[in-house]
């Protein structure tokens, strides 16, 4: 460090740490980390996440998309925006800032460590916690990787985290790392409980969920039905972005890849067929490769239809149940194929006339949101809010004891 910087650093003063109390963190985003926070002035938790601002102009518009997008959504099943503020520190400071917080995160852990080896020597049950020390904040190169034009973290892979885990990279030391200016983006949202749809979803366990699929499932309709009211595509539906509350409230999130239907020249519009004579911008590195319509996969212009076809796939998902995450990824690929399980048709002949449509190689055969919301009303009998309600609460009360893992 310069000795000139030294004042600068010292005099500097962060809304983030003025405000909130850290505890813990979620994981990544799009662009970023996202950290659960206590708010010192009302005592609620939300969820708050840093984005490192990249030098690309094109990552900077993305990124500044997310932050107006989320300010204009505004529905019960989409993840509640409440502010957004940027932060210019002193080159260093924040690296600096991380790397201490990750040494109490660690320094916790190890304390639960040995609380938990001495309960087990009482031969006393251990409980399901909350465990800030399982995670890490990823380095400022970890940030800066997931917000370029070309390449967004958790997005066009294969990979998820698996159990909830964060496979984020300790912070190097400071002498290694190179001092810039740099911007962060802090954008304040509502936290959701902890749990997503694909946690529910993990092959083997909750068996009990197809009581609970009709409201889940209309739930995500609406939510896609409100964004492409807005005329918006979310371009990366998938269970991990759908989260469930306590209550049973599906809130739909992430919405980083979201994009506007006009926003660009060459987007097709009216269902036309997608074409390589009529390349769009809209192609590579968008969307989770397993829930990715064909068009994105191959780089093809598209529009509002791709969400339909994730749609379909978490539909079948939420139809079929997995005993394991071999069989989970083999169905998903036939299903891509038009190949259905034995039987389905047979047992779900309603779905799978659904399906089909809405899982057609052909964009323009695939249903609109309001034609999928009027046969999901015809097909799957919505729970009264009392039963989702005590549905719910009871089941979350398990979950949290662990006994459904």
């Amino acid at each position: 460090m310069y000795p000139h910087q030294e004042p600068y650093r010292q005099n500097f003063s962060s809304s983030f740490q003025r405000d909130f109390d850290m505890v813990r963190l979620l994981g990544r985003g799009s662009f970023g980390v996202i950290f659960e926070v206590k708010s010192k002035e009302d005592g609620y938790r939300y969820a708050i996440k840093r984005i490192t601002l990249p030098n690309e102009e094109e990552s900077r518009v993305r990124v500044m998309r997310e932050v107006i997008t989320l300010a204009n959504c505004k529905h019960p099943n989409i993840v509640r925006y409440i502010q957004s503020w940027t932060e210019t520190p002193p080159p260093g400071w924040q690296e600096e800032q991380d790397r201490q917080q990750n040494e109490r995160w660690k320094e916790e852990k190890r304390k639960q460590k040995e609380e938990r080896g001495q309960e087990e020597e009482r031969g006393q049950e251990e409980e399901y916690t909350y465990s800030t020390g399982t995670n890490e904040i990823p380095t400022s190169s970890d940030c800066e990787e997931s917000v370029s034009a070309d390449s967004q973290s958790n997005h066009g892979n294969n990979d998820e985290p698996k159990d909830g885990k964060n496979n984020c990279k300790e912070l190097m030391p400071m002498a290694s790392k190179p001092l810039q200016n740099k911007v962060y983006v802090y954008i304040q949202m509502e936290v959701c409980f902890k749990f997503n749809l694909r946690t529910l979803l993990k092959p083997g366990k909750l068996k009990f969920r197809d009581y609970d699929i009709p409201s889940f499932f209309h739930q995500i309709v609406d939510a896609v039905d409100y964004i492409h009211s807005k005329s918006l595509i979310h371009r990366d539906l998938k269970p991990m972005n759908i989260f469930i509350s306590k209550c049973g409230l599906i809130k739909v999130g992430d919405f980083g890849l979201v994009t506007g239907m006009a926003d660009k020249p060459n987007m097709i519009t009216n269902d036309e067929t997608c074409s390589s004579s009529s390349r769009s911008h809209h192609t590579q590195g968008v969307g989770t490769t397993p829930y990715m319509s064909p068009e994105q996969l191959r780089g093809l212009p598209y529009n509002h239809k791709v969400d339909i076809y994730s749609l379909g796939l978490i539909f079948f998902e939420l139809l079929v149940y997995f005993g394991t995450d071999m069989e989970r990824s083999k169905t998903l690929r036939s299903l891509r194929d038009g190949v259905y399980p034995d039987k389905f048709a047979e047992e779900h002949p309603q779905e799978y006339s659904l399906l089909r449509g809405m899982l057609s190689a052909t964009p323009g055969e695939r249903p609109a949101i309001e034609d999928v919301k009027e046969q999901i009303n015809e097909i799957l009998k919505i729970p009264s809010d009392v039963e989702m309600m005590l549905r719910w609460g009871m089941a979350f009360d398990r979950l949290r004891a662990g006994k459904y893992w």
